[in-house]
Protein backbone atom coordinates (compact mmCIF):
# COMPACT_ATOMS: atom_id res chain seq x y z
CA UNK A 1 0.00 0.00 0.00
CA UNK A 2 1.50 3.26 -1.02
CA UNK A 3 1.72 5.91 1.43
CA UNK A 4 -1.14 8.47 1.14
CA UNK A 5 -3.74 10.40 3.61
CA UNK A 6 -6.62 9.10 1.75
CA UNK A 7 -8.93 6.24 2.82
CA UNK A 8 -7.43 2.99 0.76
CA UNK A 9 -10.26 0.50 0.15
CA UNK A 10 -9.51 -3.37 0.50
CA UNK A 11 -13.41 -4.44 0.82
CA UNK A 12 -16.23 -4.04 -1.11
CA UNK A 13 -19.54 -2.66 -0.26
CA UNK A 14 -21.10 -6.74 0.58
CA UNK A 15 -18.48 -7.51 3.04
CA UNK A 16 -19.41 -7.84 6.62
CA UNK A 17 -16.29 -6.30 7.59
CA UNK A 18 -14.87 -2.99 5.62
CA UNK A 19 -10.77 -2.58 5.63
CA UNK A 20 -9.08 0.50 4.80
CA UNK A 21 -5.99 2.52 5.65
CA UNK A 22 -6.58 6.73 6.65
CA UNK A 23 -3.76 8.23 7.53
CA UNK A 24 -1.11 5.41 8.89
CA UNK A 25 -4.38 3.81 10.54
CA UNK A 26 -5.20 0.43 9.53
CA UNK A 27 -8.92 0.92 9.91
CA UNK A 28 -11.31 -2.21 10.74
CA UNK A 29 -15.11 -1.56 10.72
CA UNK A 30 -17.46 -4.48 11.59
CA UNK A 31 -20.31 -4.37 9.70
CA UNK A 32 -22.96 -6.76 10.27
CA UNK A 33 -25.91 -4.90 12.80
CA UNK A 34 -28.60 -7.24 12.07
CA UNK A 35 -26.32 -10.32 13.45
CA UNK A 36 -24.82 -7.70 16.16
CA UNK A 37 -21.30 -8.05 14.29
CA UNK A 38 -21.51 -11.99 15.20
CA UNK A 39 -18.21 -13.56 13.91
CA UNK A 40 -18.61 -16.16 10.94
CA UNK A 41 -16.24 -17.34 9.19
CA UNK A 42 -15.41 -15.03 6.38
CA UNK A 43 -15.44 -12.29 9.14
CA UNK A 44 -12.45 -13.99 10.74
CA UNK A 45 -10.90 -13.93 7.42
CA UNK A 46 -11.06 -10.49 6.55
CA UNK A 47 -9.96 -9.23 9.65
CA UNK A 48 -7.09 -11.85 10.37
CA UNK A 49 -5.39 -11.28 6.50
CA UNK A 50 -5.89 -7.17 6.99
CA UNK A 51 -3.77 -7.52 10.19
CA UNK A 52 -1.32 -10.07 8.36
CA UNK A 53 -0.58 -7.41 5.37
CA UNK A 54 -0.37 -4.23 8.08
CA UNK A 55 1.93 -6.37 10.51
CA UNK A 56 5.16 -5.20 8.60
CA UNK A 57 3.70 -2.76 6.79
CA UNK A 58 5.42 0.53 7.85
CA UNK A 59 2.75 2.96 6.17
CA UNK A 60 0.50 1.33 8.86
CA UNK A 61 1.66 2.46 12.33
CA UNK A 62 -1.74 1.41 14.30
CA UNK A 63 -4.96 -0.16 14.15
CA UNK A 64 -8.53 0.94 14.76
CA UNK A 65 -11.46 -1.52 15.10
CA UNK A 66 -15.04 -0.25 15.73
CA UNK A 67 -18.49 -0.87 14.82
CA UNK A 68 -20.66 0.68 12.52
CA UNK A 69 -23.33 -0.20 14.04
CA UNK A 70 -24.52 2.32 17.72
CA UNK A 71 -26.53 -1.12 19.84
CA UNK A 72 -22.94 -3.48 19.29
CA UNK A 73 -19.65 -3.49 18.87
CA UNK A 74 -19.59 -7.30 18.71
CA UNK A 75 -22.07 -9.97 20.42
CA UNK A 76 -19.87 -12.97 19.78
CA UNK A 77 -19.36 -15.94 17.66
CA UNK A 78 -21.79 -16.71 15.35
CA UNK A 79 -23.09 -19.44 17.37
CA UNK A 80 -25.92 -20.67 15.54
CA UNK A 81 -24.01 -21.21 12.37
CA UNK A 82 -21.47 -23.44 15.08
CA UNK A 83 -24.53 -25.46 16.28
CA UNK A 84 -26.24 -25.81 12.99
CA UNK A 85 -22.86 -27.56 11.68
CA UNK A 86 -22.74 -29.39 14.62
CA UNK A 87 -26.35 -30.83 14.11
CA UNK A 88 -25.54 -31.96 10.37
CA UNK A 89 -22.46 -33.56 11.51
CA UNK A 90 -19.73 -30.59 9.46
CA UNK A 91 -17.55 -31.52 12.31
CA UNK A 92 -14.72 -30.21 10.27
CA UNK A 93 -16.15 -27.08 9.12
CA UNK A 94 -17.23 -26.12 12.61
CA UNK A 95 -13.45 -27.21 14.29
CA UNK A 96 -12.23 -25.24 11.85
CA UNK A 97 -14.27 -22.06 12.50
CA UNK A 98 -12.92 -22.33 16.06
CA UNK A 99 -9.51 -22.92 14.83
CA UNK A 100 -9.47 -19.29 12.75
CA UNK A 101 -11.17 -17.68 16.03
CA UNK A 102 -8.09 -19.02 18.18
CA UNK A 103 -5.35 -18.03 15.90
CA UNK A 104 -6.89 -14.32 15.21
CA UNK A 105 -7.28 -13.99 19.48
CA UNK A 106 -3.34 -15.17 19.68
CA UNK A 107 -2.49 -13.00 16.68
CA UNK A 108 -4.19 -9.94 18.33
CA UNK A 109 -2.71 -10.76 21.67
CA UNK A 110 0.97 -10.61 20.40
CA UNK A 111 0.44 -7.83 17.41
CA UNK A 112 3.63 -5.67 16.74
CA UNK A 113 1.52 -2.52 16.73
CA UNK A 114 -0.86 -0.51 18.75
CA UNK A 115 -4.38 -2.33 18.34
CA UNK A 116 -6.64 -0.06 19.30
CA UNK A 117 -11.05 -1.27 19.97
CA UNK A 118 -13.75 1.39 20.38
CA UNK A 119 -16.21 -0.85 22.30
CA UNK A 120 -20.05 0.75 22.38
CA UNK A 121 -22.42 -1.34 23.14
CA UNK A 122 -22.57 -4.99 23.72
CA UNK A 123 -19.49 -6.85 23.71
CA UNK A 124 -19.38 -10.59 24.49
CA UNK A 125 -17.23 -14.06 23.93
CA UNK A 126 -15.81 -13.64 20.50
CA UNK A 127 -16.42 -9.95 20.36
CA UNK A 128 -13.82 -9.75 23.80
CA UNK A 129 -11.45 -12.23 21.18
CA UNK A 130 -10.82 -9.12 18.67
CA UNK A 131 -10.70 -6.44 21.30
CA UNK A 132 -9.71 -7.52 24.68
CA UNK A 133 -6.18 -8.93 24.05
CA UNK A 134 -5.57 -5.54 22.30
CA UNK A 135 -3.13 -2.81 23.73
CA UNK A 136 -6.22 -0.24 24.23
CA UNK A 137 -9.71 -0.92 24.94
CA UNK A 138 -11.88 2.25 24.67
CA UNK A 139 -15.45 2.11 25.99
CA UNK A 140 -18.42 4.27 26.18
CA UNK A 141 -20.68 4.48 28.95
CA UNK A 142 -23.17 2.44 26.49
CA UNK A 143 -20.45 -0.22 26.55
CA UNK A 144 -21.27 -3.93 28.52
CA UNK A 145 -19.48 -6.73 28.24
CA UNK A 146 -20.01 -10.69 29.54
CA UNK A 147 -18.71 -14.14 28.67
CA UNK A 148 -22.19 -15.86 28.67
CA UNK A 149 -20.92 -19.53 27.59
CA UNK A 150 -21.35 -21.07 30.33
CA UNK A 151 -24.93 -20.46 30.31
CA UNK A 152 -24.85 -22.34 26.93
CA UNK A 153 -22.82 -25.46 28.56
CA UNK A 154 -19.40 -24.30 26.99
CA UNK A 155 -16.62 -22.74 28.18
CA UNK A 156 -14.52 -19.31 28.59
CA UNK A 157 -13.07 -19.04 25.49
CA UNK A 158 -10.98 -16.88 22.99
CA UNK A 159 -8.28 -16.21 25.61
CA UNK A 160 -10.35 -14.62 28.16
CA UNK A 161 -9.83 -16.79 30.80
CA UNK A 162 -6.66 -16.30 30.74
CA UNK A 163 -6.59 -12.57 30.26
CA UNK A 164 -9.13 -12.10 33.27
CA UNK A 165 -6.78 -13.37 35.78
CA UNK A 166 -4.22 -11.49 34.66
CA UNK A 167 -5.85 -7.73 33.64
CA UNK A 168 -5.16 -4.80 36.21
CA UNK A 169 -7.41 -1.71 36.16
CA UNK A 170 -7.99 1.08 38.37
CA UNK A 171 -7.91 -0.68 41.64
CA UNK A 172 -4.43 -1.52 40.78
CA UNK A 173 -4.02 -5.26 41.28
CA UNK A 174 -5.10 -8.71 39.24
CA UNK A 175 -7.62 -11.24 40.61
CA UNK A 176 -7.26 -14.61 39.36
CA UNK A 177 -10.95 -14.40 41.40
CA UNK A 178 -12.51 -12.16 39.96
CA UNK A 179 -11.98 -14.36 36.90
CA UNK A 180 -13.37 -17.11 38.11
CA UNK A 181 -16.43 -15.26 39.20
CA UNK A 182 -16.97 -13.60 35.86
CA UNK A 183 -16.54 -16.93 33.72
CA UNK A 184 -18.64 -18.92 36.18
CA UNK A 185 -21.68 -16.53 36.16
CA UNK A 186 -21.40 -14.63 32.99
CA UNK A 187 -21.75 -11.20 34.99
CA UNK A 188 -22.82 -8.27 32.86
CA UNK A 189 -20.00 -5.90 33.34
CA UNK A 190 -20.59 -1.70 32.43
CA UNK A 191 -18.22 0.79 31.73
CA UNK A 192 -17.20 1.68 35.25
CA UNK A 193 -16.84 -2.18 35.98
CA UNK A 194 -14.63 -2.99 32.70
CA UNK A 195 -12.10 0.24 33.90
CA UNK A 196 -11.70 -1.33 37.23
CA UNK A 197 -11.10 -5.00 36.19
CA UNK A 198 -9.05 -3.89 33.27
CA UNK A 199 -11.15 -4.96 31.26
CA UNK A 200 -10.97 -1.67 29.73
CA UNK A 201 -8.37 0.78 29.28
CA UNK A 202 -10.04 4.22 28.39
CA UNK A 203 -13.66 5.77 28.97
CA UNK A 204 -14.80 8.18 25.86
CA UNK A 205 -17.89 10.52 25.83
CA UNK A 206 -18.31 10.14 21.76
CA UNK A 207 -17.23 7.03 19.78
CA UNK A 208 -17.39 8.92 16.72
CA UNK A 209 -15.41 12.10 17.73
CA UNK A 210 -12.54 9.69 18.87
CA UNK A 211 -12.47 7.81 15.64
CA UNK A 212 -12.14 11.05 13.90
CA UNK A 213 -9.48 12.15 16.25
CA UNK A 214 -6.89 9.11 16.42
CA UNK A 215 -7.05 8.89 12.14
CA UNK A 216 -6.66 12.39 12.31
CA UNK A 217 -3.76 12.13 14.89
CA UNK A 218 -2.12 9.37 12.32
CA UNK A 219 -0.66 7.17 14.53
CA UNK A 220 1.87 6.88 17.60
CA UNK A 221 5.11 5.58 17.70
CA UNK A 222 4.51 2.04 17.14
CA UNK A 223 6.99 0.91 20.15
CA UNK A 224 4.80 2.84 22.18
CA UNK A 225 1.75 0.45 22.97
CA UNK A 226 2.00 1.20 26.36
CA UNK A 227 -0.92 3.87 27.01
CA UNK A 228 0.84 6.00 29.08
CA UNK A 229 2.69 6.20 25.42
CA UNK A 230 -0.53 7.62 23.62
CA UNK A 231 -2.47 10.48 24.43
CA UNK A 232 -5.26 11.32 22.40
CA UNK A 233 -7.58 14.51 23.05
CA UNK A 234 -10.64 12.96 22.76
CA UNK A 235 -9.64 10.26 25.58
CA UNK A 236 -11.22 10.95 29.09
CA UNK A 237 -9.18 10.00 31.81
CA UNK A 238 -10.54 7.04 34.03
CA UNK A 239 -10.24 9.34 36.87
CA UNK A 240 -13.31 10.92 35.39
CA UNK A 241 -15.77 8.09 35.35
CA UNK A 242 -18.33 9.58 37.68
CA UNK A 243 -19.94 8.10 41.30
CA UNK A 244 -22.66 6.29 40.17
CA UNK A 245 -20.77 4.44 37.52
CA UNK A 246 -18.37 3.57 39.99
CA UNK A 247 -21.06 2.23 42.15
CA UNK A 248 -21.37 -0.40 39.75
CA UNK A 249 -17.55 -1.47 39.86
CA UNK A 250 -18.32 -1.78 43.66
CA UNK A 251 -21.22 -3.78 43.21
CA UNK A 252 -18.75 -6.14 41.57
CA UNK A 253 -16.31 -6.41 43.61
CA UNK A 254 -18.97 -7.20 46.36
CA UNK A 255 -20.39 -9.47 44.77
CA UNK A 256 -16.86 -11.69 43.69
CA UNK A 257 -15.75 -11.73 47.24
CA UNK A 258 -18.96 -13.17 48.58
CA UNK A 259 -19.35 -16.06 45.54
CA UNK A 260 -15.81 -16.62 45.03
CA UNK A 261 -13.58 -16.08 47.93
Amino acid sequence: MSENNSAVETSSHAEPVKVSVRNHTGVIELDRPRALNSLNPEMLDIIRQALSQWREDENVQQVLVHSRSPKAFCAGGDVRAARDGVLEERWGQVDEFFEKEYKLNGDIAEYPKPYISVIDGVVMGGGLGISAHGSHRIVTDKAFASMPEMAIGYITDVGVAYMAQRMIGTRGKSDPALAKFWGLSGYRMYAADMLWAGLATHVIESPQAFIDDVIAEGGPDPRKVDTSGVSYAAWVSVADVSASKVSGARRLHQECRLRVL
